[in-house]
């Protein structure tokens, strides 16, 4: 399901009647154990069922009361992704929980389960690949270099503006991703996969027969200058700056380790002072 398609959500909280956000996304507090609740938009509590302006301030394990899950909250740290299935008064919803850019904060994401294995493939909002299907593809990539040889790399993008931006309501989360997917989907090669991952940021898997980092630092300079132009949210201009990693992938290496050293690129250009560049992580081994 696309954003772009105007899809409304009929909520199923109290004092809710309809919104147009199709993602749930608040800012935990990172520092607390476990984190509480900074702000949330209005999906948010909707989606698990409870009213608008009721989650704010709320502890994490508040919200995992019902879960469906053999993690107990006690075991959710903030420097790891976590996705989690949940019981919620309109159904079941998926919880995902993101590290950021800042040690104090975790991003908190939560969308509508999907009902057939293959939607849970593609991301609900920009209709991209899903973390799900990106780690499928990534896997036959590494499956493909240990047999022919064939180099693969992973990109992580993102934009370490984009929480500011739509927490100064420049435009509904939903919207803001699905515009930022749509630019990057213009830039990318046909032969590449571009996933969705949260909120302001996306991965990026890169084949080449023979330089994967080469090609990826060529697509990431694309990706750069793509960006040199504001976003489009409905009657005004969002700018947005890019901040990306590029791993390289070694022998015997698993999805997650690649994508981690794609991440820990993406994390020195995101603390350069220098906006929209992009950093090589060098492999540990």
């Amino acid at each position: 399901m696309n954003s772009r398609d105007h899809t409304r959500l009929a909520a199923v909280a109290p004092d809710t009647i309809v919104i147009d956000d199709l993602v749930g996304v608040a800012m935990l507090s990172g520092g607390d154990a476990p984190p509480a609740i900074r702000w949330a938009n209005p999906a948010f509590g909707a989606l698990l069922g409870r009213a608008s302006d009721s989650v704010e301030g709320l502890r994490l394990d508040h919200l995992l009361v019902d879960a469906d899950t053999e993690v107990s909250p006690e075991e959710l740290h903030a420097d790891a992704e976590r996705t989690i299935r949940l019981a919620a008064g309109g159904g079941s919803v998926v919880l995902q929980l993101s590290p950021t850019d800042r040690a104090d904060e975790v991003v908190a994401v939560v969308t509508p389960a999907h009902a057939t294995p293959r939607a849970a493939m593609y991301d609900a909002v920009t209709g991209l690949a899903s973390l799900a299907l990106f780690r499928e593809h990534l896997q036959l990539g590494l499956n493909r270099r240990a047999r022919d040889g064939d180099d693969i790399a992973v990109v992580s993008v993102g934009a370490p503006d984009f929480a500011a931006a739509w927490q100064q309501r420049t435009g509904a989360v939903s919207v803001l991703q699905s515009r930022m997917g749509e630019r990057l989907e213009q830039v990318v090669r046909d032969a590449d996969v571009l996933a969705a991952r949260r909120p302001g940021g996306f991965l990026l898997l890169v084949n080449d027969p023979s330089d994967a980092v080469a090609a990826a630092t060529l697509v990431s300079e694309r990706l750069i200058a793509a960006f040199a132009t504001p976003l489009v949210l409905e009657d005004r201009l969002q700018p947005l700056t890019l901040a990306i990693g590029i791993g390289p992938s070694e022998a015997g290496d698993t999805p997650d380790e690649v994508i981690a050293r794609a991440d820990q690129g993406y994390a020195h250009a995101a603390a350069d002072p220098q906006p929209n560049i992009y950093r090589v992580a060098q492999p540990q081994r």
